[in-house]
């Protein structure tokens, strides 16, 4: 358990999805994933993501960085195109 508590998010599901973005697992540390923008575009949902590359002193550790965001809900069923911001 962590100390202090992370504080927990309010999510109604009758109103927000939750969207879930993992690069997988990584060899080292310094990896990181950003949603930089999210825009609804012809009823599908644009996740701009910022991946900053990771410097050259690292954890020698497994990572698997991931970003976890709530939206709001939308008619039919979402549908994502995540890239990369410029």
């Amino acid at each position: 358990t962590r100390k202090p508590s992370i504080p927990t998010p309010d999510i109604d599901f009758s109103k927000d999805y939750v969207g879930l973005i993992a690069l997988g697992q990584k060899n080292t540390g310094g990896y990181a994933i950003r949603i930089a923008e999210m825009r609804n575009v012809d009823h599908e949902m644009v996740v701009y993501l910022q991946q900053p590359k990771p410097s050259k002193y690292a954890t020698m550790a497994l990572t698997t960085p991931f970003v976890l965001f709530k939206f709001k809900k939308q008619e039919g069923v979402p549908s994502f195109i995540v890239r990369n911001a410029q």
